[in-house]
This record gives structure tokens, sequence and C-alpha cells, in this order.
């Protein structure tokens, strides 16, 4: 009768270790961004029923992520308020999605399948509302642009009338038309 014996050794160094993947918090730009700029310290409030525009922000992510979600506040209720993200450089549309606003002057968030974006890509995202509100810097004086939060570079606030779907490429220096953030995570 054959035996055979095996013998299995294992150091330390040979040990299986695995880590947990590493949970990103979500965050949003936009309280980050009103305090650095000192913009919303003026907050004036225009309802133009005869007039839409895209307004938002133009910003680039400094990490690979996401965006789950939209934050909106407008002056008044409103269906189908269009909010979209477009590639800056290309001007194409990444994502249009629509929001109801129940509820005048109240954020009201809306939640997405996630919007991957690029690392040190520029994005603009915008809303399109005939209602809207209009944030100042307090002196009236120009806000030094980019700004970064977090893992967010805020290049610069954008409108313009709407005239279908259309990015908007009028960047003002020293406000920000339309309330319109989101909340990003962070992929890797």
């Amino acid at each position: 009768m054959l035996t055979l014996f095996s013998i299995v050794s294992c150091s330390d160094d040979d040990q299986l270790v695995t880590t947990a993947p590493i949970a990103f918090a979500e965050e949003n730009p936009w309280i980050g961004l009103l305090q650095e700029t000192n913009l919303g310290h003026t907050t004036l409030s225009y309802i133009d029923d005869n007039n839409y525009y895209d307004m938002g922000i133009a910003f680039i992510p400094l990490v690979k992520g996401t965006i789950n979600s939209f934050v909106i506040k407008i002056p008044d209720n409103h269906e189908n308020v269009r909010i979209t993200v477009w590639d800056r450089a290309t001007a194409m549309v990444l994502r249009t999605e629509y929001i109801d606003i129940l509820t005048a002057n109240t954020d009201t968030k809306l939640e997405i399948t996630p919007l991957l974006l690029e690392k040190d890509k520029e994005y603009v995202v915008a809303i399109t509302s005939d209602d809207y509100y209009m944030l100042f810097q307090e002196n009236g004086s120009a806000v030094s642009y980019p700004v970064t939060i977090g893992h967010i570079k805020v290049t610069g606030g954008t409108d313009q009338m709407a005239n279908g779907q259309q990015m908007p490429e009028f960047y003002t220096a020293n406000a920000i038309s339309g309330i319109v953030t989101f909340n990003f995570q962070q992929t890797e």
C-alpha cells in the first residue's frame, strides 16, 4: 500500500488579504460655492412668464465619479422643468431629466440613474425655466473663477435665452442664474 503525504506551509506573506471596497460619500458643491464666492447674499427673484432661459453652472470633476441626483429651486410651481448635462467641449447632451416643482421656493431633489463623469473634463449642468433666482455677489464684483469645492471645480455661471435644447454659452462673472446643483460621488 502506497501512502502519499503532502505538507502545505503558509507564511504570513502568503495569506489572502481582502479589503472592503471604499464607499465614497456624496458631495454637493452648492453651499461651498455660495460661501466661497459670496454669491447668495443678495437673492433676486425673477418671474418672467414670457421668456425661457437655460441657466446653471460649468464645472470640472477632479476625480472620476457619478452624478446621482439633482437639486433645484425655483420661485414658482412648475411642471416638467428640464435639467440637462452637457459635455462643454462638444456641446453634446449627456443626460436630460425632467422634474415637477410642486412647492415653490423649496429645494426639490430628483434621484437619477447615476451619470458617469470623467476626471478633468468640463461639463455644464442647467435648468430650463421661465421662473428662476439670480444670485449676485453682495458688492457686485466679479467672482474669481474657478472655485474648487471638494472634488468639483466650478468654472463659471452660465445662461442664455432658451432656443430648443442648446447648451448655454454666456458666462456671468458676478452672478449665477438658476439654482441647479447635483450630488456627486467619487467612484475611484
